[in-house]
């Protein structure tokens, strides 16, 4: 039949401390990302690239792609930390990617519609 149920402490401990982990691993980034949006709307960088001819969704596609690809590279090395150290041993290694770059995405979203907020860059950065 199937074997005793084992109690681990670690993962008792993991299971409550990993989300918050995750979400404190990308404050500065978050925090740096609204502060460089801000700034260029307090500089009037954005309406000097529109007089210029610049649309706005390639304003801000130009953003996500920069901010994502940024993320994603500390995403990946998350991913990696979590499945070569057997904290998550039997899931599949694509899942937690996926996982974890819609959580980047969501971030991001979360940045942009911070940014639209404020208008002082350093009060952005403090409170984003």
């Amino acid at each position: 039949p199937y074997p005793c149920y084992m109690a681990d402490d670690f993962l008792f401990m993991i299971e409550h401390m990993m989300p918050l982990c995750m979400t404190i691993s990308w404050v500065y980034t978050v925090a740096m990302l609204v502060q460089n949006i801000v700034y260029e709307k307090e500089q009037r960088l954005k309406e000097v690239m529109k007089m210029m001819g610049l649309n706005n969704a390639v304003h801000w596609v130009a953003w996500f792609i920069t901010s994502f690809l940024q993320m994603s590279l500390t995403g990946t090395f998350l991913m990696l930390i979590l499945q070569y150290s057997q904290i998550l041993t039997y899931s599949n290694p694509w899942i937690t990617f996926l996982f974890i770059e819609l959580y980047i995405v969501a971030t991001i979203s979360f940045s942009f519609f911070v940014s639209v907020l404020y208008s002082k860059a350093k009060v952005a950065a403090a409170c984003g």
